[in-house]
């Protein structure tokens, strides 16, 4: 089940009784929705506590948002893109897409490996410095959607039962 949680809601992970404020979400290329979860500070703390990045379906709105959240702006890069930054020329494909409370619009852009033994570079890049340069990636996994058996599988069969 996924939820639709608006950013400045206060949120409880059922799993582990976390509670927070959602702050900003996080959509991986998989389909995944992960949501930054900020505790508030305790009286005369001197440091902010850090937040958890938790999965939608974990999470339960306890107390709805109060307006604080700011609407992003319409924009058309959508996960898989190939994009370039503007400011330094860094290609790459957006593998993922950050929405904040203040309404700011954020993808994470990877490179392809360089070698076998290279890694791929990654940059968080603000919506407005990126250009897009084509459709990037486009093949989508397809997944067999038997009845589980509820025994062992793979990641990507867990994620198509899970999506029904």
């Amino acid at each position: 089940m996924k939820n639709d949680i608006q950013l400045g809601a206060t949120v409880t992970d059922i799993v582990t009784g976390f509670t927070g404020i959602a702050l900003h979400s996080y959509r991986h290329m998989n389909g995944n929705m992960q949501y930054a979860v900020q505790p508030k500070c305790k009286e005369g703390a001197s440091e902010l506590p850090s937040s958890l990045y938790i999965d939608d379906h974990t999470l339960q709105v306890t107390v709805p948002a109060n307006g604080i959240a700011k609407k992003p702006a319409p924009h058309a890069i959508e996960l898989g893109m190939e994009v370039e930054d503007l400011v330094t020329g860094f290609r790459g494909t957006v593998t993922h897409e950050l929405v904040f409370l203040n309404g700011c619009v954020h993808f994470l852009v990877s490179t392809k490996l360089k070698g076998p033994d290279k890694d791929a570079s990654e940059m968080q890049l603000s919506i407005e410095r990126l250009k897009v340069l084509g459709p990037g990636v486009t093949k989508r996994i397809k997944v067999n959607k038997e009845d589980p058996t509820g025994g062992p599988m793979s990641m990507v069969k867990r994620m198509a039962v899970a999506r029904g």
